[in-house]
């Protein structure tokens, strides 16, 4: 699954720089907390990515985590 969402989106965004997870990220997060889930993002640079792809299984239902620009997520508002 990964490797067509990952050939999909080179396709519409060959310059771009995204990180996709595997379904087991975040159902380690679930299970056993940050701690665990942190091993998977270890040595990558997340904040400095144009998108990161997080495919989620709840058993019943797939859903997709797409965060855009997660580097303006720590960026303080000047204006505040």
């Amino acid at each position: 699954m990964y490797r067509i969402w990952y050939d999909r989106f080179r396709i519409l965004a060959p310059t771009s720089k995204v990180q996709i997870f595997s379904t087991f990220m975040f159902s380690k997060y679930l299970e056993e907390g940050f701690e665990t889930a942190s091993r998977y993002t270890h040595g990558m640079r997340i904040w400095e990515m144009d998108c990161v792809i997080i495919p989620i299984h709840t058993g019943n239902h797939w859903l997709v985590l797409i965060i855009v620009n997660p580097g303006g997520l720590l960026k303080l508002d000047d204006d505040a």
